[in-house]
């Protein structure tokens, strides 16, 4: 990916075009790849994240259990893993430094297929004889500059990890088609280590951000057996489901045939009684809700009858505590035509003195 480099120049790319294409075919043979300090809490969800034994210490996720292998590359140059890192996504494109400067320069590779000279948007505008930077190559120098600064934070907050001497080497085992394979020459954070160390040093790297990244790091490997057992579940749950379906294929198949073998008045005669059988089985249900119902009112009203007042005027049916059927009389009319044995007892009284 870094081999075939080159610095962009005027005279040599001043009628260059890019045009944006996904096409990740250049990281084939890349099973590691450097990640920054900003993504390492999106990027432990999908890959274990180490850092180097020697050399630049920096986060790197593994992408690949076999060295010069990356199976996240589809067949058309895709990106079929979950999370992209930010390495990737800058290609073609690249930050440098001449030597003996502190200048930075674009680099790029020539041969990725998103340059051409007849497609896409020119990186540099001709006026008269001169040549100057278009939007396009100065909004692409602007997230390149963006990146070496994250870069270099990333790089100074792990010089911390290995000053700190908490960093151990180890060994990692993944399983891929039943197969084991440990990978080696990586170092790991000791969190045995981390709790040792003194106040002052674990409330700086609490107020830098670097004990987000030690736990970013740590979940990314313990996150890994667990993941892969329930991948493994979720294969031979999604396995059974799939021999039933057969089965109830071959049934369904068989229910079939005997379907054409019945005669056709006879098939009919029995879809007309499941059509009539179903409305009389909704006036059953519904009858005895209503009874229910019915029960329900009769207990309150007759318990309640010698505390309620009857209202005039009033259109609610209810029944009185005397009444042993369903009446539907007003409240107010049954009451009036109630009458009690000293009313006609003192009627015929008055009755027979006035005659």
């Amino acid at each position: 990916m870094l081999e075939k480099l080159s610095f962009l120049t005027v005279k040599e790319h001043s009628r260059l075009r890019f045009q944006p294409k996904v096409d990740f075919s250049f990281a084939k043979t890349q099973h590691t790849c450097p990640l920054l300090a900003t993504e390492l809490f999106a990027a432990a969800s999908s890959y274990p994240i180490v850092f180097p034994a020697e050399g630049t210490i920096i986060p790197q996720a593994i992408l690949s259990a076999k060295p010069n292998e990356n199976n996240l590359i589809g067949e058309n140059g895709e990106w079929v893993g979950r999370y992209l890192p930010l390495h990737f996504r800058r290609y073609p494109f690249f930050l440098g430094r001449e030597k003996k400067s502190d200048q930075s320069t674009l680099l790029i590779d020539a041969a990725a297929p998103q340059f051409d000279e007849k497609e896409g948007k020119l990186l540099y505008n001709k006026r008269g004889d001169t040549y100057s930077a278009s939007q396009t190559l100065k909004d692409i120098k602007t997230s390149l500059i963006q990146f070496d600064e994250q870069f270099q934070k990333t790089q100074a907050l792990c010089k911390l990890l290995k000053n700190a001497n908490v960093l151990e080497p180890a060994k990692l085992t993944l399983t891929n088609d039943g197969k084991s394979q440990t990978i080696r020459g990586f170092s790991v954070v000791s969190w045995k280590k981390v709790q040792e160390l003194d106040d002052a040093t674990l409330a700086n790297w609490s107020r830098i951000g670097l004990i987000q990244l030690i736990h970013c790091h740590l979940q990314s490997i313990n996150g890994i057996a667990p993941a892969r057992n329930k991948a493994a579940e979720r294969a031979k749950t999604e396995a059974k489901p799939q021999a039933k379906k057969k089965v109830t294929a071959k049934k369904a198949a068989g229910k079939a045939k005997k379907a054409k073998k019945e005669p056709q008045f006879l098939r009919n005669r029995l879809n007309k009684k499941r059509r009539l059988n179903a409305p009389f089985l909704f006036i059953a249900i519904s009858f005895l809700l209503e009874n229910l119902s019915t029960r329900k009112t009769d207990r309150f009203h007759t318990l309640n009858a010698r505390y309620t007042q009857p209202v005039q005027n009033s259109h609610r049916y209810q029944r009185m505590p005397h009444e042993t059927g369903r009446s539907r009389m007003p409240l107010h009319t049954r009451i009036a035509s109630i009458r009690h044995p000293s009313c006609d007892h003192q009627h015929q009284t008055k009755s027979s003195y006035g005659s």
